[in-house]
């Protein structure tokens, strides 16, 4: 909806709950509740081995969960460090609904297993080169990424090979994800 001119008051007139209603309803495009449309997870111990030539979890302890709806969109972000070695490390962020990956953020489809595309491009690891792992994506929800009026965010990751490959995780270098969900956005 359009934003509207906001009614004008003048001294004396009163001001009602019905009116102000109005202009909410109005200027606002999605009042639903503002809790819970923000998500932050950190893991400070244990560093995680990677090494699945198939989309595998990275930790489901970094899930996100938080408030939607169809027609959201909802931003993801990482922090974290991959430390060097000769495989290269793709990674996408997934909508789970019953424990199951549903769309890709690289995609917008279900990933496919083996991996028929490198994840998402800002968070590829080339092999080699010590990775200081850090961005944001986007992506506006469809009805079937929601269950029960939330939406679940996990971070995934497939290897060019079978090769060991470090993801760093400690008090003094976390892995961090978080993310915002900013409503309906029209362009």
């Amino acid at each position: 909806m359009a934003w509207t001119t906001p009614g004008t008051a003048t001294a004396g007139d009163v001001l009602t709950a019905a009116f102000w209603n109005e202009q909410v309803r109005d200027n606002m495009a999605d009042l639903r509740s503002y809790q819970n449309r923000y998500a932050r997870a950190k893991r400070t111990s244990s560093t995680i081995t990677l090494n699945s030539t198939t989309w595998a979890n990275v930790d489901t302890g970094l899930d996100l969960v938080m408030n939607a709806a169809a027609g959201d969109v909802v931003e993801y972000a990482i922090s974290g460090n991959v430390a060097s070695a000769a495989v290269e490390v793709y990674f996408d962020v997934v909508t789970v609904v019953s424990g199951n990956p549903v769309n890709s953020f690289a995609l917008d489809a279900t990933p496919a297993n083996p991996p028929t595309s490198f994840g998402l491009q800002g968070f590829l690891c080339l092999n080699g080169v010590t990775r200081l792992l850090s961005g944001n994506v986007f992506r506006t929800l469809v009805s079937g990424d929601i269950s029960a009026g939330t939406v679940t965010l996990r971070l995934r990751y497939a290897t060019g090979a079978a090769t060991n490959r470090s993801f760093t995780a400690s008090a003094a270098q976390p892995i961090e994800v978080w993310a915002r969900n900013h409503g309906p956005v029209t362009t």
